[in-house]
This record gives structure tokens, sequence and C-alpha cells, in this order.
């Protein structure tokens, strides 16, 4: 690409990872939620497997 890109972070890993393997696209942080991914997977990991 001749021109700079930027893009919301996906929704879906797939995508997220697609759009990270292009050169020359900045990935900005994802709108429409009340935290950053990061924030909700440590919070959603010290929750465990059983909900609690």
């Amino acid at each position: 690409m001749s021109e700079e890109l930027s893009v919301c972070q996906p929704t879906s890993y797939a995508a997220d990872r697609f759009v990270r393997g292009l050169d020359g696209v900045e990935v900005l942080p994802a709108r429409g939620f009340a935290t950053s991914r990061e924030d909700f997977e440590d919070w959603a990991g010290r929750r465990g497997s059983n909900g609690c």
C-alpha cells in the first residue's frame, strides 16, 4: 500500500490476525466496549472455567 490505513480492532481473532499481518495498517482500539480486550481477557482469565 502506498498510503497508511487505520482500522478499529476487529471483533474476531481471525480478522485481528489478518489486519495485524498487513504492512502499513495501524490497528486502533476496539470501539463499543466498556473496557479494552486485554483488560477483559485478564478479568475473564481470573474467573476460571467454572464461571466463578
